[in-house]
């Protein structure tokens, strides 16, 4: 069995993409999505959202969610802005 204690310093020391990587890989081995955590999330009172702001949607007839953002409610306006500064034009 893993060393618990260890892969939480693992995981703790990857930056954002990595992190968002090692999601997105392991809903893909899996067959999950981010549903589950979302609902966790929102329940705790953090803010859930697509990288634009937008809502989620679930149950659609594609089921990738590429670009998912839980954070702090009170961190959500900066946080968002940040990104979409880095976001390509459409």
């Amino acid at each position: 069995m893993a060393d618990v204690a260890t892969l939480v310093d693992q995981l703790s020391a990857l930056t954002v993409l990595e992190a968002a990587n090692l999601v997105k890989q392991l809903e893909e081995k899996w067959g999950v999505s981010a549903a589950a955590p979302v609902a966790v999330a929102l329940a705790t009172g953090l803010h859930a959202s697509r990288i634009d702001g937008s809502a989620l949607k679930y149950n659609e007839a594609d089921p990738k969610l590429p670009d998912l953002v839980v954070c702090r409610k009170d961190l959500a306006p900066r946080l968002l802005a940040a990104l979409q500064r880095h976001l390509p034009s459409e």
